[in-house]
Order: structure tokens, then C-alpha cells, then sequence
């Protein structure tokens, strides 16, 4: 990580933070996957909603992927880690290739049933027993769960696509060569690389995207000036809480209710993290302060939530933002005349 001096002229590297791996933090596979498993939120996009259903889940050829997910658009997700570039390299089977085996077997899952049955409810039963109702068995609740998931993203039900996600704090070249040719060739795969950091006996992550490359893209109208108007927006990355703040497209103090959950109210506070007004869930309390995400995440009880699809608006300093998602009112906003881009 880099520092600027005092005169903003110079680049310093800053001595108390070094770049670190997960083999000397003598963290082991399995370990990644518990963080994974418990913080998959904030490793993806806060534009992404999913439900973990599946750990360790072993297939007809005797594999076992590490981490299985549903997503909001009703697909079967396979998440599989590795430490570094070294554990990559000393697998006698490509990193990708072992990603397509396990999720080739995923293909073959048709059905909610299906699903429930193979892998949710196993998961269930091992790892979040204490979270089954009494009185309902692995299976009944892991159909509960999956549908409540999937109509409060609006699907009916499993789609027919899968999507691989590859994670390690290294790659070698040939499975980002490999990675890049699937992505362009219309496999849905990415590749996220998770760089520890140590800083006073503390552990950092830093995590970037590397396949599918992240990046504007974005149609300008014609003419000269440095500031264009953007008529047409394709953004990978789009502008978050903060932006929206700083731009006066939302405002501190604005109330928010969690989508479909009118007890579930919050107050946007002006360091973009919310306080509870009301909840009735068990794990809030009102007046705690917490993140968009961690609030979401406990209401629906996903493991992520779409932060701007699932808050609401209630009571804002723009009237015309009331009753209105955070995603409609920053589309309405990256379209209006207001958001230009430096170009």
C-alpha cells in the first residue's frame, strides 16, 4: 500500500503495512472458506444478492467444491478458493478445470427439490442446525428458504445457468489466460485475488476483481467539452452510498425501510453507515449503528443482499425520492443532465 508525503508531490511506502501471504499467516484453505462463508458480502458487489447453501459438497467423481451459493437471479454458483499462485501450480488438474468438473455436476440440479435435497438441507443440518425451527425437518426449511429468496428477488425458480467464481491471493498465467478466454467466449466465470496485509498485528484484505476486467463504459454525446453528458450507461462499477451522498442525491438523516419489511426502518447517517429506528428482529437493536449491508443481512437472513434493490425510501430531504428504491432513484440520477463524467 502507498502513502503520500505532506506535500501530495511524493510516493512513500508506508513501513507499518506490508504485503503478507496466507501461508505465513499459516492460514490453511479451509480457513479462507470460513471467512468466505461468514463474509461473502463483503467480498462481492454490494449490487449482488446470495444465499450459501452448500460447503464441501461432494460430487459423483468424488470432488468436493468448496463453497456452493444461489444467486438472485436463480443461479447455482460455485465458489472455489485457493491460497496463492504455489497451490494453483502444485495441482496436477487446472484450477479451472476442476471449477468446470464440479460445476458441470450442478447442471444436472433441475428442480427446487433437487437442490433442497443434494444440498441445502445437508448444509443446513451440518452447519447452521441451530437456525432449523422446531418442528420443521433440513428439508422443509431449506425449501422455505430457497423460495422466500428467490420471490423476493421476483424468480419462480432455478434457472439453467451456473456461474464459476475463482478466489486465491495469486494466479499463475495460465489460469488467467484460461479464465479470460472462458469469460469471452460466454462462460460466466470471475476471478477475484485476495491480497493479506499486515499492520500492527492486524490482518487487511484487499480484494480486486481481476476477470471479468471491471471498468466504466459509458457513450458521450458528440462535441468538445471535457464534461459529457452520458446518454446511454453501461457501468460495471456504479456509484455508491457515498457518491450518492456527496452529490446531495441522498441526504443524512433520510429514512430507509427494508424492502417489504415495514417494521425494518433505518436512519442514513453522514458517514454512509445507518442507525436502527425500528426492528423486530432479534439480532437489532434500535439505535445501533451498522452498515447497509450488515442491517440487510440480517433481516432477510442472506448472506448478501442487493443493497440498493432491497432499501427502500421513506422519508427523504427530496420528497420525490420517497417510496422509491436506492437503485431507481441512482438510475434516475446517473441518467438526469446532473451526473456527467470526466472524460
Amino acid at each position: 500500500m502507498l502513502e503520500l508525503d505532506k506535500d501530495h508531490k511524493s510516493i512513500v511506502i508506508e513501513p507499518s503495512i506490508k504485503q503478507t501471504t496466507f501461508a505465513d499467516l499459516k492460514m490453511r484453505e479451509s480457513d479462507i472458506e470460513d471467512v468466505l462463508n461468514n463474509n461473502i458480502s463483503e467480498i462481492f458487489s454490494e449490487d449482488e444478492s446470495m444465499l450459501i447453501i452448500g460447503r464441501q459438497v461432494r460430487n459423483a467423481g468424488n470432488g468436493r467444491s468448496d463453497l456452493t451459493a444461489l444467486d438472485k437471479d436463480g443461479n447455482i454458483v460455485l465458489i472455489e478458493i485457493k491460497r496463492d499462485a504455489k497451490d494453483i501450480k502444485s495441482r496436477s488438474e487446472a484450477f479451472t478445470f476442476q471449477a468446470i468438473r464440479y460445476v458441470a455436476s450442478y447442471s444436472k440440479i433441475q428442480t427446487l427439490e433437487e437442490l433442497a435435497d443434494t444440498i441445502y438441507a445437508p448444509y443446513l443440518e451440518k452447519y447452521e442446525n441451530e437456525k432449523i425451527p422446531n418442528g420443521k425437518s433440513s428439508r422443509e426449511f431449506a425449501l422455505y428458504k430457497l423460495n422466500k429468496f428467490l420471490e423476493s428477488n421476483e424468480k419462480n425458480g432455478l434457472s439453467d445457468h451456473q456461474r464459476i467464481i475463482l478466489i486465491a491471493s495469486g494466479y499463475d498465467e495460465q489460469t488467467l489466460s484460461a479464465a479470460s478466454w472462458l469469460s469471452k467466449n460466454g462462460i460466466d466465470i470471475c476471478c477475484y485475488q485476495l491480497t493479506p496485509y499486515e499492520c500492527d498485528s492486524k490482518i487487511f484484505l484487499d480484494v480486486q476483481q481481476l476477470i471479468p476486467v471491471k471498468d466504466y463504459i459509458v457513450k458521450i454525446r458528440e462535441g468538445k467539452s471535457k464534461s459529457k453528458k452520458i446518454t446511454d450507461i453501461q457501468r460495471s462499477r456504479l456509484p455508491k452510498i457515498n457518491a450518492l451522498l456527496r452529490n446531495n442525491v441522498l441526504f443524512a438523516g433520510d429514512i430507509f425501510v427494508a424492502k417489504n419489511n415495514p417494521d425494518e426502518e433505518a436512519e442514513l447517517q453522514a458517514n454512509c453507515q445507518i442507525k436502527i429506528v425500528s426492528t423486530k428482529v432479534d439480532s437489532l437493536s434500535e439505535g445501533s449503528v451498522t452498515t447497509l449491508q450488515q442491517w440487510l443481512r440480517k433481516v432477510f437472513d442472506w448472506n448478501a443482499v442487493d443493497t440498493y434493490k432491497f432499501t427502500r425510501v421513506k422519508n427523504s430531504k427530496n420528497p420525490e425520492n420517497n417510496n422509491k428504491t436506492i437503485y431507481e432513484i441512482r438510475q434516475e440520477w446517473m441518467e438526469s443532465s446532473k451526473y456527467t463524467e470526466e472524460i
